[in-house]
């Protein structure tokens, strides 16, 4: 059975899973690997890339869009002040400002904040409640950029830049992998007693492939929620999540369900976690 197939089955055959997952021992990988970079491509890839579309690549961001920048005795220096919504957080820079604070935001939301003297990664939580605003980090640009820094020390570093969007686009795979992955782990300890009485003898480690399969369309749905701006409340969005992968646990295994006196005559012998 390919990947495809498994996917497909995964999304409009879940009474299947049961079968795909014991003709897919040695694919499990492969598919997590699949959904990971699927994944990955979706909330991550798509994104950036059409952020960069939008500002034409990084030469022109760089050399046309931002205003010049240069640093000089530990000092940051910029013609005119600049925003960049990157999506998950904006840029601000105003060099007039040795460094930003809450009353410098009229928005709520991740910034990165840029003044003359400091860098700030920060949240406002709400405008109106200075307790809601937190600095996440803040580094003097003494630290963070050499001095004679300017827009063309940037244009630069556009292959670095790419590089580290191959290693954050990997590292962010990995990730997404591990965190499905451990989902599956604890729908399958959650469900083993369903899994463990199936017609169909599957060990713990199937029903953990098994429940990483009836993740797919839970999976799909929250990073398409992701990855149009939370159209849906993320918390919200991972409930129904929960939800959908449990009636598809449950799909798969009905058909394997035995009757009652099938049930009666097995049960001395099951092992939970065989």
């Amino acid at each position: 059975m390919k990947l495809m197939d498994v996917f497909v089955n995964s999304i409009l055959r879940p009474k299947e899973l049961v079968n795909v997952t014991i003709q897919t021992k040695d694919r499990f990988k492969r598919y997590l690997f699949f959904l990971s970079l699927l994944v990955t491509v979706m909330v991550f890839v798509i994104p950036v890339a059409c952020r960069i579309i939008s500002f034409g690549g990084f030469n022109k961001l760089f050399t046309e869009t931002m205003p010049e920048i240069s640093m000089n005795d530990g000092k940051l220096e910029a013609d005119k002040r600049f925003e960049m919504n990157l999506g998950y957080a904006d840029i601000l820079i105003d060099t007039n400002l040795s460094e930003y604070k809450f009353e410098d935001f009229t928005t709520e939301g991740y910034f990165i904040a840029i003044g003359s003297d400091t860098t700030k990664f920060v949240r406002v939580g709400d405008k109106k409640d200075a307790d809601s605003y937190s600095v996440i980090y803040a580094y003097s640009n003494a630290e963070l950029f050499p001095n004679g820094f300017n827009n063309q020390f940037l244009v630069k570093c556009i292959p670095l830049i790419y590089i580290a969007f191959v290693f954050a686009f990997f590292l962010l795979a990995a990730i997404t992998g591990l965190r499905y992955w451990f989902f599956a782990v604890v729908y399958a300890f959650l469900s083993r007693s369903l899994t463990a009485i199936i017609k169909v003898q599957i060990t713990f480690k199937d029903a953990i492939h098994l429940c990483f399969y009836a993740q797919t369309i839970a999976i799909l749905l929250t990073n398409m929620n992701t990855a149009v701006g939370y159209m849906v409340y993320p918390t919200f969005a991972s409930i129904i999540g929960v939800i959908i992968t449990v009636v598809v646990i449950h799909k798969a295994v009905r058909p394997h369900m035995p009757s009652l006196d099938e049930l009666m005559n097995n049960m001395k012998g099951n092992d939970f976690f065989k």
